[in-house]
């Protein structure tokens, strides 16, 4: 077993190191995949969180799914390592979170956990059977505890291993599927 910070950290140097036309191959290609699932397809509101530094982007997920006329939700953390989505409508009304992330302010339209068909599930490192790395808060694992919707998560192929490398105890819980970049989408 690899102690987590160190694969979080390892994770965050793989990033950095991608050059940006491999970034955006694999970025196409997961999104192509997501699309294509039928979870996303029979979807109506999709939980999604915004791009951040050297992760994913979301942005063109985000914006497929608008187009589609799916509603997105965004995260927004609460006391006690809690989270509630609420609907993304204008970026001008977000605030910056604690940890410097976009957030929905106040006044936001907040959506009940049942109501999310589709929650793309972020993290640094999954396994095949859907255990997920994240960065460490807990935020997802509780609020997987009752989600009855699906579960998705996206990886570059570095960040998908077979089995987990690292411990998992009976707090983490797996998403549904993980979907994984193609190597041979660089040319």
């Amino acid at each position: 077993m690899i102690a987590k910070k160190q694969l979080r950290q390892n994770t965050k140097k793989y990033w950095k190191h991608l050059s940006f036309k491999q970034r955006q191959a694999y970025q196409k290609d997961l999104m192509a995949q997501l699309l294509a699932l039928p979870e996303w397809q029979e979807a109506k509101v999709i939980a999604i969180t915004l791009p951040i530094g050297g992760e994913i982007d979301t942005q063109p997920i985000i914006d497929a799914a608008k187009s589609s006329n799916k509603v997105i939700v965004i995260p927004k953390t609460l006391p006690g390592k809690q989270m509630v989505f609420g609907i993304l409508t204008d970026k001008k009304a977000l605030k910056k979170s604690a940890y410097g992330i976009l957030e929905p302010g106040e006044d936001a339209q907040w959506v009940a956990k049942e109501t999310i068909d589709l929650l793309v599930v972020p993290g640094l490192r999954f396994a095949r059977n859907g255990q997920r790395l994240g960065h460490g808060g807990g935020y997802y694992d509780r609020y997987l505890v009752d989600f009855t919707g699906q579960t998705v998560s996206l990886a570059f192929p570095e960040m998908f291993v077979d089995e987990p490398d690292w411990e998992v105890t009976t707090y983490d819980l797996p998403v549904n599927k993980v979907l994984v970049a193609k190597e041979d989408e660089i040319k």
